[in-house]
């Protein structure tokens, strides 16, 4: 049972090159800043070579192939449209006129609206607001991201009523993603921490015994909510589509590593992101001859933070 995989979210290649070609591409006479035409030249790059692709790239893949297969995509948080870390760059600013440009927004006439939003100092309010969006939209593909981990601190009552405890409650089933800045790098303590002990508290699976294999069946279906931490910008993709696909609804708390999205070992391929693959839960080490054998092994530690 531990091997069971999940249902394939790869998107096909002509499509996921389109999008990489309208988001890296600045429109003729449009003056953007220097620093940021070089990132998209970078970004062209590990598109046309298929390789090398980091976190944000694979991120404006996930996002354009869901728009171009008539799913609603929206973005908000207090500094979602540049990303916190300097990192996304969804909306492109004139340097002389201050025109503003959303790549994601101009795919293709026929594509579904992309509303990427910088929103108010309020986590309660935008994540309250976030969270009812999903219920009433339940095939868009709804992301609250926090400026950083611990942000989210102020809007604990939107987590504990509501997504951790909302379908069980009211029969309501979410698809809300809080995307969560994560990895104890940088900016002290409280910044660095998203606190991922909290919302693995507040799941209802037990924290002290394996469930059996009919309920490990059922254990995505059954459980209140679930939590990622990615490590390959295809496995981020990946979870980010199959939100949208999947036959029911489950919030999801997404941790993102700060260091990872710029970090040259954390890179991914066009075909991991293409055809049958799929969301990884985990992902094999690459050196299994430093490894025990498989049934020498009696104990399984999973760590988070860096």
């Amino acid at each position: 049972m531990l091997t069971r995989v999940s249902n394939p979210t790869g998107a096909a290649r002509d499509v996921l090159e389109h999008v990489g070609k309208i988001t890296t591409t600045v429109p003729m006479g449009f003056d953007a800043h220097p620093v940021l035409v070089k990132i998209l030249k970078a970004r062209a790059k590990s598109l046309d070579e298929g390789a090398n692709i980091d976190w944000p790239t694979a991120e404006s893949l996930a996002f354009g192939s869901l728009l171009l297969e008539g799913k609603h995509v929206r973005l908000s948080g207090q500094d979602v449209e540049r990303g916190t870390f300097s990192q996304r760059h969804s909306v492109l600013h004139h340097q002389n006129t201050e025109e503003q440009y959303t790549p994601l927004a101009n795919l293709k006439p026929t594509q579904a609206p992309f509303t990427v939003s910088n929103s108010s100092l309020s986590e309660y309010g935008a994540l309250g607001f976030e969270l009812g969006y999903s219920l009433v939209n339940p095939n868009s593909l709804v992301i609250w991201e926090a400026q950083f981990g611990d942000f989210a601190n102020t809007a604990q009552v939107i987590i504990d009523q509501f997504i951790a405890a909302g379908e069980k409650k009211w029969l309501q089933q979410s698809g809300i993603i809080m995307n969560l800045p994560h990895g104890f790098d940088g900016q002290g303590p409280e910044h660095s921490s998203a606190r991922m002990e909290r919302y693995l508290q507040l799941t209802n699976d037990h924290p002290h015994k394996f469930p059996t294999p009919e309920k490990l069946a059922r254990q995505i279906q059954d459980c209140s909510m679930q939590i990622v931490y990615c490590s390959t910008p295809a496995n981020y993709f990946h979870v980010l589509r199959r939100q949208v696909y999947r036959d029911f609804r489950k919030p999801l708390i997404c941790l993102n590593s700060k260091s990872l999205l710029r970090h040259p070992m954390a890179r991914s391929t066009l075909e991991e992101m293409t055809g049958n693959t799929y969301f990884q839960k985990y992902i094999p080490d690459s050196h299994p001859e430093t490894l025990a054998a498989p049934d020498q092994i009696k104990r399984h530690v999973l760590c988070s933070g860096q």
